[in-house]
């Protein structure tokens, strides 16, 4: 805890971020609240995963930058397949 990790849209990415939320919830004893930007489809993903792991979460407004690279998506079934080894 307490680094940045770059989280891509990956069975590996969604599951490293679902063992350091429930790691953090474990230490805090506390639900963890999840803030990303909202960058229109890009983030569909990551909403449905934190939706369907029922974790808090908000969204906060798109700046007008611009991603430099290529976006790996994961599908629902992926997700599912993390949330229910």
């Amino acid at each position: 805890m307490g680094k940045v990790h770059q989280i891509y849209h990956t069975v590996e990415g969604f599951s490293f971020l679902k063992s350091k939320v429930e790691e953090l919830t474990m230490k805090i004893k506390e639900s963890v609240l999840a803030v990303y930007e909202a960058t229109g489809v890009y983030t569909k993903p990551l909403q449905r995963f934190l939706e369907k792991n029922e974790n808090k979460q908000s969204r906060s407004r798109r700046c007008n930058q611009r991603n430099s690279g290529k976006q790996k998506h994961i599908t629902r079934k992926q997700i599912k397949k993390i949330l229910n080894p």
